[in-house]
């Protein structure tokens, strides 16, 4: 089938003080978006000048594609079904209770079996691990280790008493971690099956353990009430890293970088555990299921049904895709990720392999990161913050049942504030990244909204002195005032207005531009009611904001005098460029830091 994709390019312009203004080329991300066919998608990304060292990076993802049925290629039925699924090379372990199965499903469409082995009883959802040619599973009264080297002919090496059931076993390093229930964890030494040592006994405030993850020296456990983080760089003396105490139990743990998510009644839990000594909730992706995993931002679930949940923006969960199991089969227990396969075990049939073509590159959701950081600015002077404004121009294709939702960050990503196209938007950055997101919805999972390029243009400026004197609403007995305001550090001039109207656009009309942060107006203003403000100036001729309007009046009896100054029309707020022959708004950024009174 012939790959229909349209190339999108993401097109971010940018300059940025740094001393001296400095104007960098374009830089360009293509990615392959979906146009209607079922044919895989690729992802693609260069920049035309990588040298361009204030850019931290423009990450990019494939627009998520429509529904797709599975391909169902083989399946093995026999009473009892499996609870529990591994898969090494070609060979599929199952077990069930009292029953382990090895498959060999090199030919998919007609999965081989090679034994049947009756096993010591295992607890209910018991987690298996394959280290080398041993199994090791959980029982209802501790642990079992099997030599698989023959998979025709798997042999019981060791069973061991751990003094109450086992529900998943981690094996790493020749040390064995077993959650034991009410015994909490137990740490192994199974350098030799035949003669496994004790090493340790983590119990703190183990409320009746159920679940693994390791990564590392990091255990991730799954309890009744909740979960625990702990470390196991000492495997002699585990400690505590956090506790977070939850409604319902965690029936099975995964951490997947700083994402953290476990099974509980009723929904799938997601943690944000960037700091792993406070974990923080993210948000609850509802729905009965017996197993999950999560790839490259997907979160996939079985039990009646297996789904797929988009969790590039964990916030948000978005569920793209479902497969309805065979009718009249009971739920899946467990499935496994095999190249363009996967295979699940469950009641009925003790494995179902379907062809699902790549499925984790499959469903993606179209989340590209433009981040523009300048060390000077962002970094080094960080005590102000920095007034942005940020504009998204798109050109997207929008069928129905579909919808693009747009964000923008001035706090690298920590706090998104929702945009729309082509309307301006204030953002104070300070010592942040600036970055932007398109989300992407499709309710009938049938079509797929496309975006062919966006256009992200910010203008940073100087923000506001702040004013000193005369205080608003001040009356002053001279027609040569006096006026004062605090010095901005990136500031090379200022631009002082005085008008006898709010909107300064009267005849009266004086602009003064000046180095210092004070003035003595020299000409007599009239008597009467006059209006000032004070804006910076950067090097480049940008204006900054104005300060809030302050009003004064000057009553002195002498009546009509003149009023009188320098003339100066303030600069366009936009510098433009040519690049590649077109005309362009180029960024410009400016910063104020410590502010001092002159």
């Amino acid at each position: 089938m012939r790959r229909m994709v349209r190339k999108v390019r993401l097109l971010l312009l940018c300059s940025l003080l740094m001393g001296t203004l400095a104007a960098f080329p374009p830089m360009v991300v293509e990615v392959s978006a979906y146009t209607g066919n079922h044919d895989e998608t690729f992802i693609d990304g260069s920049f035309i000048d990588e040298s361009v060292s204030n850019i931290t990076g423009i990450g990019s993802g494939a627009i998520s594609l429509p529904h797709r049925e599975f391909d169902l290629q083989g399946y093995e039925y026999m009473s009892g079904g499996g609870s529990e699924l591994d898969i090494v090379g070609n060979l599929a372990y199952i077990i069930d209770y009292k029953t382990l199965y090895i498959y060999n499903i090199s030919e998919v469409t007609s999965p081989d079996l090679l034994s049947t082995t009756t096993i010591t009883a295992t607890s209910a959802y018991a987690d298996m691990d394959i280290v080398g040619g041993l199994l090791f599973i959980p029982t209802e009264s501790g642990l079992s280790i099997y030599n698989i080297s023959n998979p025709a002919l798997p042999t019981l090496t060791k069973k061991y008493d751990l003094g109450n059931r086992s529900y998943q076993v981690i094996v790493e390093n020749d040390v064995a971690f077993v959650a034991c229930y009410r015994e909490g964890i137990k740490i192994l030494n199974v350098s030799d099956p035949e003669a496994v040592i004790s090493i340790a006994n983590y119990t703190y405030m183990v409320d009746k353990a159920y679940a693994l993850d390791l990564h590392g020296t990091t255990l991730y456990l799954g309890e009744e009430t909740g979960f625990q983080i702990i470390d196991v760089s000492d495997i002699y003396n585990p400690s505590q890293i956090s506790q977070v105490a939850t409604a319902i139990g965690a029936a099975s743990v995964l951490a997947v970088g700083n994402l953290f998510a476990f099974r509980a009644s009723q929904q799938v839990c997601l943690f944000d555990i960037s700091n792993p000594a406070s974990p923080e909730s993210i948000s609850n992706v509802t729905g009965n299921y017996h197993c999950f995993d999560i790839i490259s931002n997907m979160l996939f679930r079985a039990q009646d049904v297996f789904d797929i949940v988009n969790i590039t923006i964990p916030e948000h969960p978005v569920k793209i895709f479902q497969h309805q199991r065979i009718e009249g089969y009971g739920p899946y227990r467990d499935f496994v990720f095999t190249n363009e396969f996967i295979c699940f075990t469950g009641d009925s049939a003790v494995i179902e392999i379907y062809r699902c073509r790549n499925v984790t590159e499959y469903w993606y959701q179209y989340e590209p990161f433009a981040v523009v950081q300048s060390d000077p600015l962002f970094e080094t002077y960080n005590e102000d913050d920095i007034i942005v404004d940020v504009t998204l121009q798109v050109d997207a294709y929008i069928p129905a049942s579909t919808s693009i939702v747009y964000y923008a960050s001035a706090r690298n990503g920590s706090y998104w504030n929702e945009v729309l196209p082509d309307v301006k938007y204030n953002f104070y950055a300070r010592g942040e990244q600036l970055k932007w997101r398109a989300e992407l919805h499709s309710s009938s999972y049938s079509t797929s909204p496309i975006i062919y390029s966006i256009n992200m243009t910010c203008t940073a400026h100087i923000p506001s002195p702040e004013l000193d004197e005369p205080l608003s609403d001040t009356t002053l007995d001279t027609n040569t005032p006096s006026f004062d305001w605090y010095s901005l550090e990136f500031a090379v001039a200022y631009l002082l207005q005085l008008d006898t109207t709010v909107s300064f656009d009267s005849e009266d009309l004086v602009n003064l531009t000046l180095t210092a942060s004070e003035y003595l107006v020299t000409e007599s203003l009239d008597d009467g009611k006059w209006y000032w403000r004070v804006a910076g100036i950067d090097e480049t001729g940008q204006v900054g904001e104005f300060a809030p309007t302050r009003a004064f009046t000057i009553n002195t009896g002498a009546g009509t005098g003149t009023s009188t100054g320098t003339t100066l029309l303030p600069p366009d707020f936009m510098t433009y460029a040519i690049i590649g022959g077109v005309l362009i708004a180029a960024v410009v950024i400016a910063v104020a830091v410590k502010r001092r009174k002159k």
